[in-house]
């Protein structure tokens, strides 16, 4: 017998945000202090990324930051896609092998390559939200993170366009002194540093509230 199941998108409530319940654990000496773990999970990553060496440094930034996962769209990423044997070999190595990521996070943080967009949108996980960075959304520092959240960053030279910006659930930019033109992977780090930080402000603040009384 044969059984066809059809999986639909479930839209989800806004108020569904992060609640920050701690279970992690802090590190010593020169080893990075490890964020309490929030409910939820989340990835990032870029639709038409440029360079390999942006890219290296936001999956150095994912792995510390506790993301699930990184993700890049576009064949633009892919131009040698079609190599083989020593080419192709060589073309992954230089793709892993960035100075910019040290900690080697790709042996950590796997990366998914999506052919386009609507490869990208028809595999999106059940229950998370897309959130689009790009200037003209809300405020990071008033932004409540999605507890299951895709980060999604523009390309270095065109950021999203505004056909994706639509198909996103929320928008989100960063502020500045100055211009609002943040370089990629410090874009997505800013952001993903922000949900670690609300997350561990939350987890203190319900440490904080007294118990029941009798």
């Amino acid at each position: 017998h044969r059984v066809d199941v059809q999986l639909f998108a479930r839209q989800m409530r806004e108020g569904d945000a992060v609640t920050g319940a701690a279970t992690g654990a802090v590190g010593k000496g020169v080893r990075a202090s490890r964020a309490a773990e929030q409910d939820g999970y989340f990835t990032c990553g870029v639709l038409g990324v440029k360079t390999e060496q942006n890219l290296g440094t936001l999956w150095r930034s994912a792995y510390q930051l506790g993301a699930s996962g990184l993700f890049v769209i576009g064949e633009r990423f892919r131009e040698a896609g079609g190599r083989r044997g020593n080419a192709a070999r060589k073309e992954a190595k230089s793709m892993l092998q960035q100075p910019t990521d040290t900690m080697r996070a790709w042996r950590r943080v796997p990366l998914t390559y999506y052919e386009d967009w609507n490869h990208f949108a028809s595999s999106l996980p059940f229950g998370a939200l897309l959130v689009a960075c790009e200037m003209g959304g809300e405020p990071l520092h008033t932004f409540q993170h999605p507890e299951r959240a895709i980060y999604l960053l523009g390309s270095e030279d065109n950021g999203l366009p505004e056909s994706v910006m639509r198909a996103c659930h929320r928008h989100v930019s960063l502020p500045s002194v100055r211009t609002e033109s943040y370089h990629l992977a410090a874009a997505g780090s800013i952001l993903m540093y922000d949900r670690h930080a609300k997350s561990l402000l939350c987890t203190r603040s319900q440490k904080r509230q007294p118990g029941p009384t009798s």
